[in-house]
């Protein structure tokens, strides 16, 4: 449906804006389609192009990245649009190709220098036995700068790549070649002297890293070679790559008197030890490896010798921890130092409240925008799953400790663990045999989706496939936590189900506390953590922590565009407050089992479940009505003790039983039967109970007396 009303919608785009929107309001039925892009079309004409940084803060899913590249295409200004991935890279050319009509010649694909480089395309048996290619592959992984010295610029993708970009009017890039010698190519960044605007897709708090190469044995020796050479000392300066970090000011020094290549090559060093990983190359090209590193190195010491938090240490033995010494740098910023002339345009639903009042510092003109709640018609219900008293807040930690409480992690039979016989998941089993049984019946296409983790892990190494897991059982559209960006399968699915919490290890935002001048060591902030208030005593630290798990959840969320078309989230982790706001209305449920580890639902838990998917349903494909006091029923009855539920559920069966009982004593009473058959009230009882036996069972009528009593009630109350 989606590429449906974006197709139509930017089809219209040379009709001019008043007559788009008379189109769309014919083709669209959808209300939020109509609003939404309506308003923001009307903020992308009113601010594009007039200020130096703007930052749509959107919600995910609503069009933000098409219809600002379709804006830029319609003014004819030239742009360059920077996104996470390749996949993403693609969806969204093909999308641009497909919707906005436009043609082929103005919207280029960045391919990367990995799949384009004509030497890095060959195959081993092509390159087999061809020394020049196997030493020029070799150096162009190790960062070389092969591509002035290449054979092949006739025939390389690359080098044609980089002479023709600069004719196209819209540029698709992958965010990690802001960090490269790209972002200071100005036919890059200009069209015929045209400056293009610059699109920055999501993430404006992703930083990139350079990581710190640790010295081997091989460097270690050829460092202290050319120590011996620069000053003449016979002694070696450094044996490990501790010594590197402490010794680095006389490093600095050292290097500052540079030793002729020459002189190196002819000291007698055997050149010959850096073949086994690096193959064959010349001596020239050793040596710029050599010195890449060690300037790397130090540009990474420097960084973190003047940050506030401490060198990174590893135990209590004085040993660092290089896997921690890194340099960061904000994409965003890289941008905004080098191409402060452009103008940038930031998409990002979630921003970093942090990062947006550093942009606002650096640059002079900066506006910031975007579609509220308040734009949206509510239309889709959430259901909160509740256990325990309270809402689910579920972790990878609470499925491990049910599922330790049930098996003997060492006695596994099950390559499951007995996960499949979990409630969450269990479930989702339900659900998603209710939804096929009701396309069986009405002949529809209800689409189930399942959001969670890719897999469980033991300390003893134990793990669990989840996606099989659920796959196994069924389940065919299933999103799991760190692969929802982007295009999404969860798109067009009417009902959805979120287990568990989008988690990362707090080590993950490290890096981006470390370049905000945090001042505390990884080790003292995992310390820190307080289990009972699940937060890390360090303000900074906690809140880039909380936001990492509020932005995965939200963007999660909207992956079903549950603000954009009517839906059901059914939600059993961590839910960012202000999400409600897009949703008509939040009901609790409670699931239970039919007794503990059995690995099915209480029959009164399928009832309610069922009542609600189907009339939701009906409310979708047959435009059917539902009144909110439905859904608060029966979420209100899903909350009942299991006993008082099943007692609720019984009754309403022989209510709806004494209905229908009534209903056909009605018929069988009425004047035409009765002429006929001469019925009277005892041979119609009678009747019901010897051809409608469970009806009547259920309906709890046992004399004639409380069937004649009841049956005067109905035809008074009709």
């Amino acid at each position: 449906m989606s590429e449906c009303i974006f197709a139509n919608f930017f089809y219209c785009c040379t009709l001019g804006w008043f007559w788009r929107f008379v189109i769309l309001a014919m083709d669209i039925e959808e209300d939020n389609w109509k609003k939404i892009n309506s308003e923001l079309n009307k903020l992308n004409k009113k601010y594009l192009h007039k200020h130096s940084v703007i930052l749509n803060t959107s919600p995910p899913r609503v069009g933000k990245t098409i219809n600002t590249i379709s804006r830029h295409i319609e003014d004819n200004v030239p742009v360059i649009v920077f996104v996470d991935n390749e996949k993403q890279s693609k969806d969204l050319y093909n999308k641009l190709i497909g919707t906005i009509r436009v043609d082929e010649e103005r919207l280029y694909y960045w391919r990367n220098k990995a799949i384009s480089c004509y030497i890095m395309q060959l195959s081993e048996e092509e390159t087999e036995n061809n020394e020049y290619i196997i030493n020029a592959k070799s150096e162009i992984n190790e960062g070389v700068n092969h591509c002035k010295k290449c054979f092949y610029h006739k025939d390389c993708y690359w080098k044609w790549q980089r002479r023709n970009v600069k004719d196209y009017d819209v540029i698709l890039m992958n965010k990690h070649n802001i960090g490269t010698v790209l972002i200071d190519d100005d036919e890059l960044f200009y069209k015929n002297g045209e400056k293009r605007s610059i699109i920055y897709d999501e993430e404006i708090d992703k930083p990139q890293l350079t990581y710190y190469k640790q010295l081997n044995n091989v460097d270690i020796d050829l460092f202290n070679k050319i120590y011996s050479l620069t000053l003449g000392i016979s002694n070696d300066l450094i044996s490990n790559n501790n010594d590197f970090i402490d010794k680095i000011d006389l490093i600095k020094e050292m290097l500052k008197v540079r030793v002729n290549y020459v002189e190196i090559i002819n000291s007698g060093f055997d050149f010959s030890k850096y073949n086994k990983k690096y193959g064959k190359l010349d001596e020239k090209a050793y040596l710029e490896l050599f010195f890449n590193k060690i300037k790397n190195n130090i540009e990474i010491y420097d960084y973190l010798d003047k940050k506030p938090a401490p060198l990174p240490e590893k135990g209590k033995n004085g040993d660092y921890d290089f896997d921690l010494f890194q340099l960061e740098k904000l994409f965003i910023d890289i941008l905004i130092e080098k191409r402060s002339e452009h103008n940038i345009i930031l998409l990002d639903a979630t921003p970093l409240k942090i990062i947006v009042d550093r942009i606002k510092d650096k640059v002079d003109d900066f506006k910031e925008i975007g579609v509220s709640a308040g734009f949206f018609k509510k239309q889709s219900l959430m259901f909160r799953i509740e256990r325990k008293g309270g809402y689910v807040k579920n972790s990878r930690m609470s499925v491990k400790t049910r599922i330790k409480k049930n098996i003997n992690l060492n006695k596994i039979s099950n390559k499951n663990l007995g996960l499949d016989k979990d409630i969450s998941y269990i479930t989702a089993f339900k659900i998603n045999e209710l939804i096929k049984e009701y396309n069986r019946i009405s002949g529809k296409n209800a689409k189930y989706g399942v959001v969670t983790y890719g897999s469980i892990r033991f300390k003893n190494n134990l793990v669990i496939d989840v996606v099989r897991m659920l796959k196994e059982n069924g389940i065919e559209n299933i999103l799991y936590y760190g692969n929802y960006r982007g295009m999404s399968i969860l798109n067009e699915c009417e009902i959805i189900h979120v287990i568990g919490t989008d988690l990362h290890d707090s080590s993950a935002s490290y890096n981006l506390y470390r370049y905000l001048d945090g001042e505390k060591s990884l080790q003292e902030l995992k310390k820190s953590y307080n289990l009972e208030k699940q937060e890390f005593r360090d303000f900074l630290f906690d809140k880039l922590v909380k936001h990492q798990r509020n932005s995965g959840m939200e963007q999660i969320i909207f992956r079903n565009m549950p603000h954009m078309k009517k839906r059901i989230v059914i939600i059993e982790g961590y839910l960012p407050p202000h999400l409600e706001e897009y949703f008509k209305y939040t009901f609790p449920l409670k699931v239970y089992e039919e007794f503990p580890n059995s690995g099915t639902i209480a029959t009164s838990s399928k009832r309610i479940i069922e009542e609600i998917i189907n009339k939701f349903l009906d409310s979708i494909y047959y435009n059917k009505k539902i009144e909110e006091e439905f859904y608060n029923s029966y979420s209100q009855m899903s909350c009942e003790t299991k006993q008082k539920l099943s007692s609720k559920l019984e009754k309403m069966d022989k209510e709806e039983a004494r209905k229908e009982v009534m209903n056909l004593a009605k018929k069988y009473l009425s004047p035409k039967y009765k002429r006929k058959y001469k019925c009277l009230p005892k041979g119609v009882f009678d009747y019901l109970n010897k051809n409608y036996i469970i009806l009547m069972k259920k309906a709890k009528i046992n004399s004639l007396k409380r069937f004649r009593g009841l049956y005067n009630d109905f035809i008074e109350n009709k």
